[in-house]
């Protein structure tokens, strides 16, 4: 991963954050518990803490996606394998 190429730089985390909070008022709106690492603006943004939004945990989610089916290339074509 590397920011501002194949994931988000903190600049643009931190508008996009703010402008959920300021458009999704009463929307409920989550983030991934993965948002509190130092590649995200939450580490330094004191004003972050008092926006409000739920947090999810994908990593169930991904380790399953990854044990039932792994996309192969092969010859060209994209198979699913169980």
């Amino acid at each position: 991963m590397k920011l501002g190429l194949t994931f988000p730089d903190k600049d643009f985390q931190l508008v996009s954050i703010k402008q959920l909070a300021s458009n999704f008022r009463e929307t409920p709106w989550m983030i991934s518990i993965d948002a509190a690492g130092e590649h995200t603006p939450f580490a330094k943004d004191t004003m972050l803490s008092e926006v409000q939004f739920g947090l999810f945990d994908n990593s169930f989610t991904e380790r399953l996606t990854l044990h039932q089916s792994t996309t192969v290339r092969q010859s060209g074509e994209v198979r699913r394998e169980a």
